[in-house]
């Protein structure tokens, strides 16, 4: 009897993508153990008037963002910039992590945020729908860490994403570590090879 290999195969990939999907992460590097010219590479960090630094710390042999102000005032993000995704229409979007405070201090309309910012594609059906954004902001968790987790189905095809992590009229520190963003296709979209 003989037995086509290559046939075998296909179907049983087909199989395992009709199954269920684990998911597909985003982001590179969210645990900044990647490092470039004393920075996490794949990720900018942009500071307001200088009242705002980045640095890397180590902890339990893993890497650490901080993100900190010595004066209220201060506004940083620190961002990660994705193109060409090319995510379906009613896929699940879940981005998470863990951070934790120290010495925070929020000013007028002051905020620790995470935010997701998705283009849509070229393709898109709604050619109404430029983008959507869905944004968790982070209550001061002084010296525990806390999980930040939210998730976003896809109204439309979506082409870009941008991750931002946000300290906006702040002072004190903002350490984060495993960010993760985290994409998972709905089974009947997904194409095998």
């Amino acid at each position: 009897m003989r037995i086509n290999c290559k046939a075998v195969l296909c179907s049983l990939a087909t199989i395992f993508v009709l199954i269920g999907v684990s998911g597909m992460e985003l982001l590179k590097n969210g645990n900044f153990q990647t490092m470039s010219q004393n920075h996490p590479t794949n990720w900018i960090f942009y500071d307001w008037k200088g009242l705002s630094s980045l640095s890397i710390e180590q902890e339990d042999q893993s890497n650490i963002v901080l993100i900190s102000s010595g004066k209220a005032g201060g506004k940083a993000t620190f961002t990660q910039n994705i193109f060409n995704l090319e995510l379906k229409e009613g896929s699940t979007v879940k981005f998470s992590g863990w951070y934790k405070t120290e010495d925070i201090s929020l000013g007028d309309k002051g905020m620790l945020r995470i935010e997701c910012i998705f283009n849509k594609s070229s393709n898109a059906k709604d050619k109404k729908f430029a983008r959507m954004n869905k944004a968790v902001n982070l209550a001061p968790s002084p010296g525990k860490w806390e999980e930040f987790e939210s998730t976003i189905t896809l109204i439309s095809p979506v082409a870009d994403l941008n991750f931002f992590i946000l300290g906006y009229n702040f002072s004190g520190n903002l350490y984060l570590r495993d960010v993760s963003v985290e994409a998972i296709q709905q089974t009947s979209e997904i194409k095998s090879n």
